[in-house]
């Protein structure tokens, strides 16, 4: 592999500046094109599935340098938007994030691996058990169903929220909501109304990658507890 595609140890890789200070129509066509795909593979919502886009999300995030039309193109386009490369500092603590999260993981698939192996041993007899329990399950489960649906009819009529026989049930108005790209549109010929604008703090949300086999997030809701 050319070392120019290497990640630096330290430091985010910014784009590349080029001499240019506009697009050129090839890379504007690239864009216009795929610009929605390129986007979704660099913030996360897409996964990468071949070694191109899989480069190509490195370079997004700042570890390499661009070398592709497609890389190229992104690049340039961020730069005279203002976007800028990853941090390394972000880069160093969702690295750590990673490692946890390998280290949850090994640990995770041991105790499976074991779980299995006791319950191997056991199998035929739970088999038993679930076939004389398997038909008045459906049909308890059938009329719960239904029980549930009836309830939610009668909050839903009599609007009322409430707490009885061990069951809270909450009403919960109709919500209203606004068209926030037509209020902004509105507001550029009605700029009094910029004053009910409300901007709340940034968050931030963390996607994992799919892996196979049950999602970790699932998994460790079922973890041991220790005991007091």
């Amino acid at each position: 592999m050319d070392s120019n595609l290497e990640p630096q140890p330290t430091a985010a890789v910014p784009c590349r500046r080029r001499a240019e200070d506009h697009l050129t129509p090839q890379e504007t066509a690239i864009l216009e094109r795929y610009g929605g795909w390129l986007r979704s593979l660099a913030d996360g919502t897409r996964a990468p599935s071949t070694p191109e886009q899989m480069q190509f999300v490195r370079v997004a995030h700042g570890e390499l340098e661009p070398q592709t039309p497609f890389e190229l193109a992104w690049c340039k386009s961020q730069r005279l938007k203002g976007g800028t490369s990853v941090p390394s500092e972000v880069h160093r603590r969702l690295e750590n994030l990673s490692a946890a999260r390998a280290t949850l993981e090994a640990l995770l698939q041991k105790l499976e691996q074991r779980r299995q192996e006791i319950l191997e041993r056991v199998r035929p007899m739970l088999t038993q058990l679930e076939a004389e329990f398997v038909d008045c399950l459906n049909d308890a489960k059938q009329e719960l169903d239904v029980r549930e649906k009836d309830a939610r009819q009668a909050v839903l009529e009599h609007g009322v929220s409430c707490l009885c026989a061990g069951i809270k049930a909450t009403y919960s108005r109709p919500r209203t909501t606004w068209d926030a790209h037509g209020l902004a549109e509105y507001a550029q010929s009605h700029p009094e109304v910029a004053r009910f604008r409300r901007v709340g703090n940034p968050t931030v949300s963390l996607r994992y990658l799919p892996a196979a086999g049950v999602p970790l997030q699932a998994r460790v809701k079922h973890l041991p507890q220790r005991s007091e």
